[in-house]
């Protein structure tokens, strides 16, 4: 083979590499639990492309504690992790909805709720807030994304061989500049139902990502940066073989420093 020819097949694949789709993390949904002593949280967590070509990926969180509960639906996009969309479905003594378009220089929130009417369909609730939320810098440098596209982006750090990462993070009027970092490795105990294998217990080796937020620009709320309801310096406690989030360490409110495990896993269908 003349060393053009070599030439011209190594840099095909190099190019066809460098533009493959990212991939799925090993996971498809995941299940998180904390007991305290006058509550259960709970929360469940998927993750799954978009059909077409758009390179979108969608992640769903659903928690409930007590009387309360929300679901959020994040769009993504996959190479990136920058929000396109978002919506926030709360529930408990009064119901709303908040959506969030992400544009190339601003953000579009809206809030909606059923005026009273508590069953009222939710496409039929009512406008009663609309703002529009510019950007404090450029939202692809770092890329703008949310609280809990994080695992998913926490997890593609991980197994990369960057020292650090950064995300511009919204939460609801706020931006917070996270940073990703790595930690030292740990033993985590685990005790989880694994979806087709039956019950997974007993010491599982963990690679720890650091997760650290600061405030960005001009805060409009109270501090509201959490994941999975936990704030301050967060740890986050991948299987360094199956790549299964197994615990969440972090301070949560009237508890202090405190740890959420994983009690399920599904796998992604096909890898």
């Amino acid at each position: 083979m003349g060393i053009r020819k070599l030439f011209g097949c190594l840099l095909s694949v190099f190019c066809s590499l460098s533009h493959a789709s990212p991939q799925l993390p090993a996971w498809q949904g995941l299940a998180f639990e904390q007991r305290t002593l006058w509550a259960t949280a709970q929360s469940v967590i998927s993750v799954d492309a978009l059909p077409g070509d758009g390179g979108l990926w969608q992640l769903t969180a659903t928690s409930s504690v007590v009387r309360n509960s929300e679901e959020v639906i994040v769009r993504f996009k996959a190479d990136s992790g920058r929000a396109v969309q978002r919506t926030r479905l709360s529930r408990g003594r009064d119901q709303r909805v908040k959506a969030y378009d992400y544009g190339d220089r601003s953000i579009i929130r809206e809030r909606r709720d059923p005026a009273g009417k508590p069953d009222l369909p939710q496409s039929d609730w009512q406008l009663t807030s609309r703002r529009e939320l510019p950007y404090p810098g450029d939202p692809e440098r770092p890329p703008v994304t949310t609280a809990y596209a994080l695992i998913v982006l926490a997890d593609r750090f991980r197994l990369s061989d960057a020292p650090t990462a950064e995300y511009l993070v919204h939460t609801d009027l706020n931006f917070y500049r996270v940073s990703l970092s790595r930690g030292e490795s740990a033993v985590v105990d685990v005790d989880y139902q694994l979806k087709g294998e039956g019950r997974i217990s007993g010491a599982r080796p963990a690679q720890v990502i650091l997760v650290s937020a600061a405030p960005e620009g001009a805060q409009e709320d109270e501090a509201d940066f959490s994941l999975l309801g936990l704030s301050g310096d967060i740890s986050l406690f991948y299987d360094a073989e199956s790549g299964l989030l197994l615990k969440l360490q972090g301070q949560a409110p009237r508890i202090g420093k405190t740890s959420i495990k994983l009690t399920a896993a599904t796998l992604q269908a096909t890898r």
